[in-house]
């Protein structure tokens, strides 16, 4: 199999499902410094899995899993494939390390490994952020060595931006906030706009979540308000129950089939799809 160059449809991919992605894998954190009842967010040892749609067509199957090295560094391992007949004609099978500095509040990403795989198509790719030089640099095979400056403290790739906006403690239900994260190959200030709670069904059962809104100001395809939305728990666990996302083609979904909260709650959907 010969490594090629990301097409820009591969990189839209990539992006909706990395946001979408859960790793399925067995273990648990350690060196946790807080007692993870009294922690917003993602908690060491929390495991998520997610049935993707595209039109209403099953398409795919994401997990992450969130561990520990040490008191401060975390794991963030993801992973996301097609299933079904997109398995068929489109097969990819994306994976995804990021790891990442626990601060009081939130995370600061330090590293990114990416293996991208779209049918004999392999695209390895390792970001790297250098705090001390404010020096994004990606170096993937069979491409040039790039830098993108890191002029905004707290820039997060997508999955750590990801535990980083559900740890935060001041946003929630009619909150607003900015971040800014890594989008492609771009740091963009991203808007998120909560909505107040309301009770939505799931196939993990009942909750009350509150809908957050993503608007990212130069993403030709999330620029809208509805583009991006996601539901989350209106609890300490924030835990992400749907995504929903405009895609060119129609609209993709996520929906939160399992989950292992890291607390002690766990549950599974009655009638799991194959």
């Amino acid at each position: 199999m010969r490594p090629t160059k990301p097409t820009l449809e591969h990189s839209r991919i990539g992006i909706i499902f990395w946001i979408f992605s859960i790793l399925w894998l067995m273990g648990y954190g350690h060196g946790w410094s807080m007692d993870n009842q009294d922690a917003w967010g993602g908690v060491p040892g929390e495991t998520l899995e997610f049935d993707l749609q595209w039109l209403g067509i099953p398409a795919g199957r994401a997990s992450i899993m969130m561990t520990t090295e040490s008191v401060q560094r975390v794991n963030f391992e993801a992973e996301a494939r097609t299933i079904g007949v997109l398995k068929i004609f489109g097969p990819f099978h994306d994976r995804i390390r990021a790891i990442a500095r626990k601060g009081p509040v939130d995370f600061t990403s330090l590293e990114v490994f990416k293996d991208q795989r779209k049918g004999q198509d392999i695209r390895l790719t390792h970001d790297f952020f250098d705090w001390k030089n404010r020096l994004l640099t990606r170096n993937r095979q069979g491409e040039d060595l790039k830098g993108l400056p890191l002029e905004k403290p707290g820039t997060n790739d997508p999955v750590t931006g990801f535990f980083s906006i559900r740890s935060l403690p001041d946003f929630g239900p009619g909150k607003t906030i900015q971040k800014p994260m890594q989008v492609g190959w771009a740091i963009e200030e991203v808007t998120f706009r909560a909505d107040g709670v309301e009770r939505r069904l799931s196939p993990v059962g009942w909750f009350d979540v509150f809908r957050v809104r993503l608007e990212i100001p130069h993403s030709d395809l999330f620029h809208q308000p509805d583009d991006l939305v996601l539901w989350l728990t209106a609890d300490r666990r924030r835990l992400p129950i749907r995504v929903e996302s405009v895609l060119r083609l129609g609209r993709a979904s996520a929906d939160l089939i399992a989950y292992d909260d890291g607390r002690g709650g766990k549950k599974s959907a009655d009638k799991e799809k194959k």
